[in-house]
């Protein structure tokens, strides 16, 4: 899709929205790379930030992402940031979140 290898400002805002909020980065983090379902209340303040910047909609009662323009671009994006702050420890691989928290650790 070739909107999504241009640089724009919706996107940008994208990005800034998700590091700006580390509990909103975690959240579309598990929809998304983790595959985890979450039940959609509006009432829930990460919920209703997600809602507010256009990334989540209300799919029978479970969060979805509000387009696939922006899922594939979600996604695309924490892959790259999984691969490219990828560490070796000990024969381990373990994929880093900035500041040094875990996301995922994962025998070689």
């Amino acid at each position: 899709m070739i909107v999504l290898v241009e640089n724009n400002t919706l996107f940008d805002d994208v990005f800034k929205n998700l590091e700006n909020n580390a509990e909103l980065y975690d959240f579309v983090h598990s929809l998304l790379i983790e595959g985890e379902v979450k039940h959609f209340t509006i009432h829930d303040p990460i919920i209703r930030a997600g809602v507010r910047y256009g990334f989540f909609r209300n799919t029978e009662n479970k969060v979805s992402i509000s387009n696939k323009i922006f899922e594939l671009l979600m996604t695309d994006y924490f892959i790259s940031k999984n691969l490219r702050s990828k560490k070796q420890v000990n024969g381990v691989s373990q994929l880093m979140r900035p500041a040094g928290r875990k996301w995922l650790v994962s025998s070689i």
